[in-house]
């Protein structure tokens, strides 16, 4: 009997593989994986940013595999990658100030693009009054806490996708109406890090947290 495991393991992951559905073609995916991979010292960062937020985003991807259907473990894991890429580039090493940091990595290192698809993502019910950046990003933490601290993986829902009909939220007190999905905020996350990459490496400023 064949007793060898077959499952993808994370040490095998192909960086350069994995981001490239965020690149035009190949071969800026291929220079831009070279320029991370021999970045210089004075860009320590970079490389971190880069292999983690790969890895991360791996592990949230795997969860659908053996718990379809339940977003909010995705989700936690997506806000743990935008969490540990904010605190790798502002060279964090305290403990603690999580929100802070998932609220820096959203409203700072993202694009204005990808923040504004966040900051029309919810709007509440019935009133239609469109969630800010700062309160989806409040929101979307809400939901992994909810996971991390009190297990309730069960009760958050998003859109299966963007011909579904929009989802109906309760968090507390609040009802909103979404219709983002997981896939989309996959996305952010991971145009969030490779523009993180870019700022590390000087293509633009790191913004003030």
């Amino acid at each position: 009997m064949n007793t060898r495991d077959e499952r993808p393991h994370i040490a095998t992951i192909d960086f350069e593989g994995f981001y490239r559905p965020l690149f035009p073609t190949d071969a800026e995916c291929k220079q831009f994986s070279d320029r991370v991979e021999n970045a210089p010292d004075s860009q320590r960062p970079v490389k971190e940013v880069f292999h983690q937020a790969a890895r991360l985003t791996w592990l949230g991807d795997r969860i659908n595999e053996i718990a379809a259907g339940r977003p909010a473990l995705q989700i936690l894991f997506y806000l743990i990658t935008a969490e540990t890429i904010a605190k790798l580039t502002y060279r964090f090493e305290g403990r603690g100030q999580s929100r802070e940091h998932v609220h820096a990595f959203f409203e700072k290192l993202c694009s204005s693009g990808d923040q504004s698809i966040l900051a029309n993502a919810f709007s509440e019910s019935p009133s239609r009054r469109a969630l800010s950046l700062s309160e989806a990003v409040d929101l979307l933490y809400d939901v992994r806490c909810d996971v991390a601290h009190r297990g309730m993986y069960y009760v958050f829902n998003l859109p299966i996708d963007e011909h579904d009909y929009p989802q109906l939220v309760i968090l507390g007190d609040m009802s909103v109406e979404t219709m983002l999905t997981l896939g989309t905020l996959r996305q952010i996350v991971l145009r969030g890090a490779v523009r993180t990459c870019s700022m590390i490496m000087g293509d633009e400023p790191v913004p003030p947290r």
